[in-house]
């Protein structure tokens, strides 16, 4: 028997989160499972190689909340084969600061948030820009938190793209479409030996609002192997990538592109631990810049044929559900420097802690309990631990508990202690 080098495929990319379902649009998977396997198993002709290869749902702006209730706006796009700039992006935009902040005025000034600039086709004269590490940057705006079927993308982050290094295109005198993955190629240094860049690519509406698109992350000591992590030296600069996740987004006539650069993206990320300073050169022979995967002008398929089948089934309100439980909340401990992150669930809690003085010293606890019920009979599962951090060390320490109709059947604890390596 032989076997062709090229297997058929079928894609399908969309604004979801793990359940894929929320927050939109809905599709019933199942249906496209049947008709997959139908097909290849059973021999049925089920229309499904007539199909188009890929479709992606291209979503555009809406004001965005805490929870969604309904769908992301948007269309679908059929094609038959992924355009080269979904892995290869193209579309070039150069980090420029203000006007008139050359290399060494930038670099002698005290480092503090909310500085940046502008998005350019065109490089500047050599500058740089310096940004004190703040750990608690990535609350406020995060898209970490309960969602309880709704969906949740984040919120506004106004608030927090000033503890970044922000730069803004003009408003866009017509919509720009993105599908792949955004690169950025940064020109960087710190003060430290141990430092996490992350990029954000932001919608900034004409009201100002600004939406997450797409983020990516590297940790500058992974900067040549995520298998031989190397210190960095510090005053050293080094050029690195940071590659954002896969995406597909329109941006609307008159929004601008924003894109953040930051040291920290808290709770998501464990933070660096030590204070520092980092530099962004932009200009001359080290100009940072970001690739964006702009979609070309391609024969799409417009018609809904596929994906065929919409879940038919209404979204649940929020407003139908109990949703007393399920919060996520942010405490700001002003005198000690501690920043809180408390998520909570009917059936999880998750509490997320750093240090703004002394980013070393971060913490996760969790705790956490799942009940299966058959007949009579009820199993449960309860478990509850913290993993906590030095400037030197990872210490866990967790116990989990099995219950059955209430009584106690087994309990086992863990504590382990392992050494930080460039974390």
């Amino acid at each position: 028997m032989k076997h062709s080098r090229n297997a058929v495929t079928k894609g399908i990319l969309g604004p979801w989160h793990h359940s894929m379902t929320t927050p939109g649009p809905l599709l019933d998977w199942g249906g496209l499972r049947v008709r997959w396997f139908d097909h290849w198993l059973n021999a049925n002709d089920t229309g499904l190689m007539e199909e188009p290869r890929a479709s992606f749902y291209l979503p555009r702006w809406q004001r965005q909340s805490f929870r969604y209730a309904g769908e992301v706006p948007g269309e679908w796009r059929h094609i038959e084969e992924w355009p080269q700039t979904v892995f290869d992006p193209g579309e070039r935009l150069y980090f420029r600061p203000e006007p008139g902040l050359g290399e060494a005025q930038v670099l002698a000034s005290d480092p503090s948030p909310g500085e940046g600039g502008s998005l350019s086709d065109a490089s500047g004269p050599p500058s740089a820009l310096r940004l004190r590490y703040y750990p608690a940057t990535g609350g406020r705006g995060q898209s970490f938190g309960p969602t309880r079927g709704e969906g949740y993308y984040g919120i506004d982050h106004r608030s927090e793209d000033v503890w970044g290094l922000s730069f803004d295109t003009p408003p866009l005198r017509e919509p720009l479409e993105i599908l792949g993955f955004a690169l950025a190629r940064l020109f960087v240094s710190s003060t430290a030996p141990t430092a996490t860049w992350i990029v954000r690519l932001q919608d900034v509406a004409p009201g100002g609002t600004s939406y997450q698109v797409a983020r990516g992350y590297l940790n500058g000591t992974h900067r040549s192997s995520h298998t031989r992590p190397e210190a960095l030296v510090p005053g050293e600069v080094y050029e690195i990538e940071v590659e954002l996740m896969c995406t597909g987004y329109r941006f609307d006539e008159g929004h601008r592109v924003r894109v953040v650069v930051t040291n920290a993206d808290f709770p998501t990320l464990w933070p660096s631990p030590y204070p520092m300073t980092t530099s962004l050169y932009t200009g001359g022979h080290r100009a940072s810049h970001v690739l964006l995967p702009v979609l070309p002008s391609l024969a799409y398929r417009t018609s809904a044929v596929y994906p065929p089948v919409l879940d038919p089934s209404p979204r649940p309100s929020p407003r139908d559900r109990n949703d007393g439980e399920s919060w996520y909340r942010l405490i700001h401990d002003v005198e000690g420097g501690t920043h809180t992150a408390e998520i909570n669930l009917p059936r999880t809690k998750m509490k997320c802690r750093v240090n703004e003085n002394d980013p070393a010293i971060a913490s996760l606890e969790v705790s956490g309990s799942r009940e299966e019920r058959a007949w009579d009979r009820s199993v449960e599962v309860r478990s509850e631990g913290v993993l906590r951090s030095t400037a030197t060390q990872f210490i866990l320490d967790i116990e989990c508990t099995l219950l059955e109709s209430g009584e106690v059947i087994r309990s086992r604890r863990w504590k382990d202690e392992v050494r930080r390596e460039l974390v």
